[in-house]
């Protein structure tokens, strides 16, 4: 399998997850109501978001599951491309249009509509983290078995989720809301620096910057409301059901243990949880983000570190599932491991994770994620069927290391032809520009994959990290004066803005096929 499916894998690449004849059997004629990605999306799903909905609704159709689609009701003369992107895919059985879709009462409206149809549904579905908030709250007008949306809420919110752990007696960083920056001196009176600047409700370590003095602190605060004010991309700004009282917060910086010298430095530990209990979770390994961003490079799986500090981890984290209020689903935590209070939390995400997540559990350990998750919203009895491969996976994200056009495209050729390297792709050709870390938040620019034995997944890090410097090195970029740009990356549609003195001068598509849309973090 190449890697660019390994963010978004085809449906007749994956794996079909086992699934019990009783389980098959509950789903059988079950209605779910799926909500429209359209206000995230507004332009139509990119190759990612399409292949994420086209399995889940072939997984639905297999199994006779009836897909009733949630969408805006627009105005005269205008259309979703969203709703015409499944219409012409036949994804779903019904469509439901709904007015007032993004007003305060979102989720109110989803449900009246659906009332008005007099068809009783059996669960809600959505694969995004914006609108889980949305789900939760449908739910509850509906009468439909879920978790409270409170829960929900608590988790979007980073500050509520804080203060949820607080209040159960489980560590969490010390932490402050922030609305605007004349605060910022009475809360750094209670915050020792480092300290990291982040949204109250975001994703994919999107908007959030690291400060360790007052003028870092400043400007990145500055920045941060910004970008959560508006200017920022969808994740930030589209925070439906999220009701915090400041856009941001302060929290202190938690420094993670070293474990032999290797790049780790946080852990995604996805779990599914049936009726309060865990019956699946594995830990993967995030490395240490290049500074001074917070964007995701490398990971593996299985993790490099000892089966007592994943249990650690997947116990604490089962801890927080509950704290949070949540007593079944699919959730992706994030932690990281100190020296001084053992794993600490992140943030607790209520969906399947984003980035390499469901290839890993599918390919290395034979569960799909996105099935049980499904399943769990659909209240069908989870327990997943594991499959252990024998096999580890390292992945590199390559960032652009500098701001400026590319020269070649040929910055992976030296990669690509050594021992030990699956697949290696460049995302961009000669002649694109690139947004690099000299200036502020890289773009990807390729992957790197790499598989061993398990028993080898120590040294298989190592040697990415050889093959990622290598990587690096081979990036050709020419930065002249009358080129200086800043690019901005969206996530919600398929090209890179280009912009010179602040106006925008040309956007350029990116070929989907190779470069992934960034999915949930």
């Amino acid at each position: 399998m190449s890697y660019k499916a390994t963010l978004a894998p085809a449906v007749e690449d994956i794996d079909w997850p086992q699934i019990t004849q009783a389980q098959a059997e509950q789903m059988k004629g079950l209605k779910c109501l799926v909500l429209s990605h359209h206000s995230f999306t507004t332009c139509g799903m990119g190759a990612l978001a399409l292949n994420w909905v086209e399995w889940y609704t072939v997984f639905m159709q297999k199994y006779a599951v009836e897909i009733h689609l949630a969408s805006p009701k627009m105005p005269e003369g205008e259309r979703s491309v969203v709703e015409e992107q499944q219409q012409e895919r036949e994804w779903y059985d019904n469509l439901i249009t709904v007015d007032g879709w993004d007003d305060d009462d979102m989720a109110l409206n989803i449900a009246n509509a659906v009332k008005e149809t007099g068809i009783k549904m059996d669960g809600v579905f959505t694969h995004t983290e914006n609108l889980q908030t949305v789900l939760g709250q449908v739910c509850e007008y509906l009468g439909i078995k879920q978790n409270p949306a409170l829960a929900f809420q608590k988790a979007r919110d980073k500050y509520k989720t804080r203060e949820a752990l607080h209040e159960a007696g489980l560590a969490a960083p010390k932490m402050a809301l922030l609305s605007k920056r004349e605060d910022i001196t009475e809360i750094m009176a209670k915050i020792d620096y480092p300290v990291i600047i982040k949204p109250v409700s975001g994703a994919g370590s999107k908007g959030v910057y690291k400060a360790f003095d007052e003028a870092e602190l400043y400007e990145s605060v500055d920045r941060a409301l910004e970008e959560v004010g508006g200017t920022g991309e969808a994740v930030l700004t589209y925070t439906p059901g999220v009701t915090s009282d400041a856009p941001i917060m302060i929290e202190e910086l938690l420094i993670a243990k070293d474990f032999e010298g290797l790049p780790i430095g946080e852990f995604d530990i996805d779990i599914v949880v049936w009726d309060n209990e865990c019956t699946y979770a594995r830990v993967t390994d995030n490395w240490k983000p290049t500074p001074p961003y917070f964007l995701e490079n490398g990971c593996n799986s299985p993790s490099v570190t000892s089966e007592a500090v994943q249990r650690e981890l997947i116990d604490y984290c089962m801890k927080v599932i509950k704290a949070l209020g949540f007593f079944k689903g699919v959730f992706h935590t994030e932690c990281m491991y100190t020296e001084s209070h053992g794993p600490v939390l992140l943030e607790c995400n209520p969906r399947v994770g984003g980035g390499p997540i469901r290839y890993f559990n599918n390919q290395l350990y034979g569960v799909e994620l996105l099935a049980e998750f499904l399943m769990t919203n659909m209240n069908v009895p989870v327990k997943p069927i594991v499959k252990n491969s024998g096999e580890g996976a390292v992945t590199y994200f390559l960032c652009c290391p500098k701001t400026g056009k590319l020269l070649d495209g040929n910055y992976m050729d030296k990669v690509a032809a050594s021992p030990g390297v699956k697949s290696a792709t460049a995302w961009l050709k000669g002649g694109e520009m690139v947004m690099g870390y000299d200036t502020q938040v890289p773009i990807w620019i390729g992957e790197i994959v790499m598989h061993c034995p398990v028993d080898e997944i120590k040294d298989c890090v190592r040697r990415m990290e050889e093959m990622a410097a290598l990587a690096t090195e081979s990036v050709n970029v020419d930065l002249t004066p009358e080129d200086e740009v800043v690019v901005e990356p969206t996530r919600n549609r398929s090209s890179i803005m280009v912009r010179r003195s602040s106006a925008m001068i040309m956007p350029y598509q990116i070929d989907e096929e190779q470069m992934p849309g960034l999915g949930d973090g």
